[in-house]
């Protein structure tokens, strides 16, 4: 973990990963994992992948790793819950958000990896 995020991602967040079955046109839960991260629960407006304006709930500010591990990219339309809910498997009873949006930004003026913003 950069020393950047070491003081400042101080608290964690649970990640649901999703799939989307086209032939059954249904949605499978992935296994929850956990990031390294900080939080803020702010009304912003936002822009999604595809250009369409949100108003935000909760961001995440990470840089996708737990223990100085790294995690997989979440995607939007998947959730991501405060705090260690990965005892439960379905997002909807940890009380989680659906992503709406994720973006990166360059930390290399400090020497560090990038940073990301997951938006709900």
């Amino acid at each position: 973990m950069s020393a950047t995020a070491n003081w400042s991602y101080t608290n964690v967040a649970t990640v649901y990963p999703r799939v989307y079955d086209d032939w059954n046109n249904t949605w499978t839960n992935g296994t929850p994992y956990l990031i390294d991260c900080t939080w803020t629960a702010n009304n912003e407006v936002a822009v999604d992948a595809n250009g369409k304006e949100f108003t935000t709930n909760l961001i995440f500010f990470t840089e996708l790793k737990r223990n100085g591990v790294s995690s997989t990219m979440p995607q939007r339309d998947w959730y991501i819950a405060r705090g260690d809910t990965s005892a439960l498997s379905d997002p909807l009873k940890a009380g989680a958000n659906i992503i709406k949006a994720v973006t990166d930004w360059d930390m290399s003026f400090f020497g560090e990896e990038p940073d990301y913003k997951i938006l709900t």
